[in-house]
This record gives structure tokens, sequence and C-alpha cells, in this order.
């Protein structure tokens, strides 16, 4: 067996790491969430944890990343608006990794595209919660 027949590449690693990181990180919010009774975005914590689960677990035995890059990055944008659309204006915060990880898993072209809408579909969040007049 060759070790390169094994190695993985760089898209697979990206997506990987990105779930991965995705699952440890919001595993506690999870467990924060549920303890605070805060049950709806306790939900979409699990939601999203068992999603980011799912995606590392068909990227790991599949290999297949392009239908996985595309349903991680769906699943950001559906957690971030939601929470966002839950919590108000504090969840802001999120806007900036999400649009890092836009930029890992699409072409530098797609990414701009989507972090721009992404950050026009924002504005009324923004605009509605803070007085910049």
């Amino acid at each position: 067996m060759h070790l390169s027949a094994d190695k993985r590449g760089t898209e697979e690693t990206i997506i990987l790491s990105l779930s991965a990181a995705s699952f440890f990180c919001l595993l506690p919010f999870c467990v924060m969430r549920l303890l605070s009774n805060d049950w709806t975005i306790a939900l979409l914590d699990i939601f999203a944890v068992c999603a980011m689960a799912a995606i590392y677990l068909y990227v790991y035995r599949t290999r297949e990343t392009r239908i996985a890059g595309w349903a991680l990055l769906a699943f950001y944008l559906l957690v971030l608006f939601c929470t966002i659309y839950l919590k108000g204006s504090a969840q802001l915060v999120w806007v900036y990794p999400v649009i890092v990880a836009l930029f890992f898993v699409l072409t530098p072209k797609i990414g701009v595209l989507f972090a721009l809408i992404l950050l026009l579909a924002l504005l009324p969040v923004i605009f509605r919660e803070t007085q910049l007049v």
C-alpha cells in the first residue's frame, strides 16, 4: 500500500477541518443553551452540530468534497441567519468566521460574490438595531 494513495487532498482536508472545528466549537454552546433553557437556539445548535458531524463522516468515508462543501456553506449560512434572526445583532460576530469559511471552500471570485450577498442581506439587521445617524 502506497502512502500517497491514502493521503487526503487539500479539499478534503479543508472540509474535514472546518466541519470538525465547527462541531467542537458549537458543542459547548449547545450545552450552555440547554442549561440556560434557551430551547430554540439550543435546537439550532444541536442541528448544526449534527450537520457538521454528518458532513465530516460523509467526506471521511466517500472522499467526495463538492457536495459536502456546498452543504457545509449552506448550513453555515442557514445557522447564521437563524441565530441572528432569533438573538439579534449581537450574533453578527459570527459573520466573520462564515465569510472566512466561504473563501476556504469556494474560489475567490465566487467567495467574494457570496460574501457581498451575505453582507447585503444583513444590512437590514444592522440598520434596524443600530443607530448610525
